[in-house]
């Protein structure tokens, strides 16, 4: 072999080296973790979480890489689901039952202990009239929609986290939501107020899209009238159901995708034939107030069973 093809085939092989090398340093470790269906299976803290995920068929909704953050009630969790259910067995609540009334325990990415911070997170389960990501609230003070309490956390999957939860979380409705944040304490303090047709229709199939004025809207609606002393109990009741009806629209899930220049939403107020109406301002919607100007929306798309909450920072009055 002469000289100039030797030291070619040299510098060939070289670059045929570090090309392979780069590869297997380039390529990542694999995640050794064992899955979340197989956490699940081999723990016997939580065998009837892996009874209620077989008898719901929900095992395959955890398969492939995900990933999902598993809120996962303990089986003494589960015994205390089934002693309010007044039933001895996962095995005698409905099977559709109760796969609805888990499916709000799985969040569709990773969200670490770190990261539980005071605020809403979509989960898996859906609204039946829009499709839309039914929400979770977390609280640092009241736990998960003010019913469950986080344990132990981040339990590593392949595919997902998992933190253990001392409750079944039932699927979050309009009033769950209004009573777990403190932000909406003064609404829902006012719907109570008015007994038991609120609440009924806050718990009941819906939907409805409720503008909630926040505590501090409610205070200022309060403080705007002498004789109540900033007082809600000495607000006439047929004026509070006036203004509380008006933040309310009925049969609809109005989702901020939905929101147009000038739409027109009929409220309950004035037996639906109120209208609340909303503005463009700058990419940004806001709704008309009714004696003119403009109220701004502070939040938006916390979604629960029966209908959708948006954050409005001041009271309506019709």
């Amino acid at each position: 072999m002469d000289k100039p093809t030797y030291l070619y085939l040299i510098v060939f092989c070289f670059f045929v080296f570090i090309g392979i090398s780069c590869e297997e340093e380039s390529d990542p470790s694999p995640n050794t973790e064992p899955d979340l269906n197989t956490i699940i299976a081999s723990d016997p803290q939580f065998s009837l979480m892996k009874e209620a995920m077989d008898h719901a068929n929900l095992g395959p909704t955890l398969n492939g890489s995900g990933p999902y953050t598993l809120f996962l009630p303990t089986n003494e969790a589960f015994e205390d689901y089934l002693v309010s259910e007044g039933v001895g067995s996962l095995l005698d609540v409905p099977r559709n039952t109760l796969s609805r009334r888990l499916l709000p325990h799985i969040i569709q990415n990773t969200v670490p202990g770190s990261q539980l911070a005071d605020g809403y997170l979509p989960t898996i389960a859906v609204e039946s009239s829009s499709l839309n990501s039914i929400s979770l609230y977390i609280s640092s003070l009241t736990g998960i929609n003010g019913l469950a309490n986080l344990e132990q956390t981040d339990i590593p999957a392949s595919n997902g986290v998992i933190h253990t939860v001392d409750a079944v979380i039932p699927t979050p409705h309009l009033w769950t939501h209004l009573q777990s944040n403190p932000e909406f304490l003064g609404f829902f303090s006012a719907c109570n107020q008015l007994g038991l047709p609120f609440e009924e229709a806050f718990t009941g199939q819906g939907p409805f899209t409720l503008f909630v004025p926040n505590n501090s809207a409610i205070d200022a609606f309060l403080s705007s009238n002498p004789a109540w002393n900033n007082d809600l109990s000495a607000v006439p009741l047929d004026e509070l159901e006036a203004v509380l009806s008006f933040h309310v629209v009925p049969n609809q899930n109005v989702l901020e995708n939905g929101f147009t220049n000038g739409l027109g939403l009929n409220t309950l107020h004035d037996s639906g034939n109120s209208i609340i109406s909303l503005t463009e301002n700058g990419g940004l919607f806001e709704l008309n107030r009714p004696g003119g100007g403009s109220v701004p929306i502070l939040g938006i798309n916390i979604q629960g069973s029966n209908g959708v909450i948006h954050i409005i920072g001041e009271v309506l009055i019709p």
